[in-house]
């Protein structure tokens, strides 16, 4: 679950720096939505998240994710 939650925050990063470009990019989300299939994850997710976007508001969520080879989904919200 580490492992694709570094994929997932490094795919983030790159389409931020692709956008906005690297100075602006650095600050990540701001608002995030993190979807978990099962709730144990939630300590490694929130570590993460906030390791790597500390200023992000975030929300946890139990559920379904669409792709039964993930445990985590995350959407975001970035304000310009």
């Amino acid at each position: 679950m580490t492992g694709q939650l570094a994929v997932t925050f490094d795919n983030i990063d790159r389409l931020l720096e692709t956008v906005l470009g690297p100075e602006d990019a650095c600050r990540g989300l701001d608002v995030v939505r993190v979807y978990l299939r099962d709730p144990k994850h939630l300590a490694a997710a929130r570590k993460s998240l906030e390791s790597r976007m500390p200023l992000a508001k975030a929300a946890y969520l139990y559920g379904d994710i669409c792709r039964a080879e993930l445990e985590v989904e995350i959407e975001g919200v970035r304000r310009l």
